[in-house]
């Protein structure tokens, strides 16, 4: 389970003041929180309260790092497009059912691929911070046909599997890396990130995930550290993807109708 987090929400901007109050109520905020969510023009910022000179999280599907990677993904480069189907199944396109939806980056890399994207995220901080994200890239001229292809839901995706029978194209799965013991610290948005979700999926749940998931998909796609052991240990892949310290585990369900 998702452990409590107190949020604290602020704005320097009077006119962001109604914003303030709605998000206060989603998220039972209160007057000194673990974290900051700050309200700005550009969106939702997030802070480690004990931190406040540190790194901070934030979403932006209009610009940076994702804006290159989504032109990259294009042109079948991306790791996450090769293994839920590449540009050769361009004309085949369906949904994708993202079960751990978390900052969307992958789900909007694949929806710039064509692919309509159902995101699941069960932190009430991320799905706000997405949704504001969303509506951010649908008023964008660049990112708006991408952004409808999306839509996020506040679930978990345990229950979710556990109470619908729906078969699904493709399901991603991509379970939170856990925080290894080494010298090296993740990316900075990362460390904000693992100590927002403070109990990430612990394997034996992860497990239960891989397996409903594989029942209800016709390509079941779960991102992996390199050397971590399989979800599903009674298949094999029916190929695997490799970059750097990521593997993708992608399982296609011959028998799904």
């Amino acid at each position: 389970m998702v452990s409590k987090i107190k949020i604290k929400v602020s704005s320097d901007y009077p006119e962001y003041s109604e914003c303030v109050e709605i998000l206060e109520h989603k998220l039972s905020a209160v007057v000194e929180g673990e974290f900051i969510l700050k309200v700005e023009p550009d969106g939702l910022i997030l802070i480690d309260a004990q931190n406040l000179k540190g790194p901070s999280l934030s979403i932006d599907y209009t610009q940076g790092a994702l804006d290159f990677r989504r032109r990259y993904g294009q042109k079948g480069g991306d790791l996450i497009v090769r293994a839920v189907g590449g540009p050769k199944t361009l004309q085949k396109k369906g949904t994708v059912l993202d079960l751990t939806f978390g900052l969307g980056r992958d789900a909007f890399i694949l929806a710039s691929q064509g692919w309509q994207v159902v995101g699941l995220e069960r932190s009430q901080v991320l799905f706000e911070m997405a949704s504001v994200a969303l509506k951010k890239a649908s008023e964008h001229l660049g990112t708006c046909e991408i952004a409808e292809r999306i839509q996020i839901q506040n679930q978990d995706a345990l229950l979710f599997l556990t109470n619908q029978d729906v078969l699904w194209d493709v399901i991603a799965f991509d379970p939170m890396f856990p925080l290894l013991k080494k010298k090296s610290l993740p990316k900075k948005e990362m460390q904000v990130l693992h100590k927002l979700i403070s109990a990430p999926e612990n394997e034996s749940e992860s497990r239960g995930v891989a397996s409903l998931a594989y029942g209800r998909a016709r390509r079941l796609v779960i991102k992996r550290p390199l050397q971590a052991a399989r979800l599903i240990d009674k298949l094999e892949p029916s190929v695997v993807f490799k970059s750097g310290s990521t593997r993708f585990d992608v399982y296609v369900n011959e028998g799904a109708s």
